[in-house]
């Protein structure tokens, strides 16, 4: 409930976490607002789970991809350029889309890279 309050804070008040913005994405947006959304939401995850929050994009990358996934001791956020530009039309939708990715590692179900690299479901 706290992170279900915190997403609307951030997200519809302009005095929140961040201002409200229609701003559109582009490559310099899309990275700054990976970087800030990292900085805000570590320490949470660092007290939630134990493992540190990376939140990584490529913005080169034409695949509609998003994704969270533990990989040792690191809680990790996808985000692949192609998702940006086919279905994210402003940065508060994709502060939206981070925040659902949060949800899935606040919650455990996520992936889990093995060793032999593939990506297994977290049940």
């Amino acid at each position: 409930m706290k992170y279900f309050l915190m997403l609307l804070y951030a997200i519809t008040l302009p005095s929140g976490l961040w201002a409200q913005s229609n701003r559109l994405v582009n490559q310099e947006v899309f990275t700054n607002t990976l970087k800030e959304f990292n900085y805000l939401f570590s320490t949470d995850v660092k007290q939630h789970t134990g493992n540190n929050l990376k939140v990584s994009g490529d913005w080169k990358n034409n695949s509609s991809q998003a994704y969270s996934y533990q990989k040792l001791d690191e809680s990790r956020i996808h985000i692949n350029g192609g998702t940006v530009s086919r279905f994210i039309q402003n940065q508060d939708q994709l502060r939206l889309l981070l925040c659902h990715e949060l949800g899935h590692i606040m919650s455990g179900r996520f992936y889990q890279i093995r060793s032999d690299s593939r990506m297994n479901p977290i049940e």
